[in-house]
């Protein structure tokens, strides 16, 4: 069942489960998952914290996209520049337009 790309449950610190996709084995015993309605990942332990997926949650989509601005890469934004836009983005509502790229 742990396989990389694996949709599953994850049963977190914070005593409830998520959905989650894993993203690297680390041993047999545990895996990295990547939280697709957060945004945040962490390794957990296979043995107990980690459920197939059923279907009727698979078909909701994410509630977070991975997002980056056009021409902007973080290693060109100063520790100054990142805090003003955090400061003017943070618990914020924006419109939000997809732009699907193909990388062959």
């Amino acid at each position: 069942m742990c396989r990389i790309d694996n949709l599953c449950f994850v049963f977190s610190i914070s005593d409830a489960w998520y959905r989650a996709v894993i993203t690297d084995i680390i041993s047999p015993l545990e895996v990295r998952v990547l939280y697709f309605d957060y945004g945040n990942s962490e390794v957990v332990s296979t043995t107990s914290d980690v459920k197939q997926l059923s279907e009727k949650f698979r078909i909701k989509a994410p509630f977070v996209y991975k997002c980056t601005l056009a021409g902007v890469g973080q290693a060109e934004c100063t520790e100054g520049q990142m805090e003003k836009f955090t400061s003017l983005t943070v618990s914020r509502a924006f419109w939000r337009y997809f732009l699907l790229i193909a990388v062959a």
